[in-house]
Parts: structure tokens; sequence; C-alpha cells
């Protein structure tokens, strides 16, 4: 599982939502978090802005959910 997907599902985001967050499709955002894709550093830094928003407590990076 990607650590993109385990984040979301953590958070209990849905795919819709991540894909609005992002300002991309919801069948887009399929594709990239299944890794056939991937991520703009633009949608990185949307999704990551929405759960430290989400998260407060917990500091969160784009190194953190999108790279290894």
């Amino acid at each position: 599982m990607s650590k993109v997907k385990e984040y979301r599902i953590a958070y209990g985001i849905s795919m819709e939502e991540a894909a609005k967050v992002m300002g991309i499709t919801r069948p887009t955002y399929v594709t990239r978090e299944s890794g056939k894709t991937e991520f703009s550093k633009v949608e990185m830094e949307k999704f990551v802005n929405y759960l430290k928003e989400k998260i407060a407590d917990k500091p969160i990076t784009i190194q953190d959910i999108f790279f290894d």
C-alpha cells in the first residue's frame, strides 16, 4: 500500500475528497495513488496542506507522504 493511501485511509479521506483537494478528477487520482503516474508538486503541496489542517497536532511534510 502506498504511503499516500495509508495517510488517506488513516484520516478518513475518500479518493473523491483527495482528488477535489488536489484539483484533479477521481480517475486521475486513482492513477496517481496506484503509482501509474506521479503526483505533481502542486498536488502534493495541496494534499499536505489539507492534512495539516485536519491533523494540526502532528507535523507532516511532502517527504513523509510522497517519498520513501
